[in-house]
Order: structure tokens, then sequence, then C-alpha cells
């Protein structure tokens, strides 16, 4: 059996990635959805509003964005990190 942890060394070791993702502008990140989901492509928003459904309802669903390069796939990335973080 191993020995029980003396401290918290979650708390002592904390990652300093994480800590810096963790510590956003929420009221910035709803600026940014509401400023890039009206330029959402048709297709661009199918997805987008996909990716939100199935999150919302929880379905497990596993996404793969692809395409060829210069086709905005991480702007859509980058707006339903927006959305979901604001």
């Amino acid at each position: 059996m191993l020995p029980l942890p003396q401290q918290n060394w979650e708390h002592t070791m904390e990652n300093q990635l994480i800590a810096e993702q963790h510590n956003y502008n929420q009221g910035e990140q709803v600026r940014l959805a509401e400023d890039h989901i009206p330029l959402l492509n048709p297709e661009q928003r199918s997805v987008f509003d996909k990716i939100v459904e199935a999150i919302g309802n929880k379905t497990g669903q596993t996404f793969f964005l692809h395409g060829p390069g210069e086709t905005d796939k991480t702007y859509v990335y980058n707006t339903l990190c927006y959305f979901l973080c604001g």
C-alpha cells in the first residue's frame, strides 16, 4: 500500500499553464463570441451549432473539424472557445 500524501500537492505544485488558462475575463469572452458568431459562414455555423448542441445535451459526441489550409478552422475553434467560456 502506498503512503498517503502529507500535504495538498495539487495546491502547492499548481500547474502555471492550467492556472493561466483559467484566468480569463468572462465578459470579454462573451463579447468576442458575440462578435465572431455572426461572421461564421453557413457551413461553419452548422458545425458550430452541432457542437454546441452536443455539449448542451451531453451526448458525448466527438467532432473532427478538417479541411484544407486557410479555411478558417481555427476561427471556428476560437469562436467555440469564446462561446463556451463566456
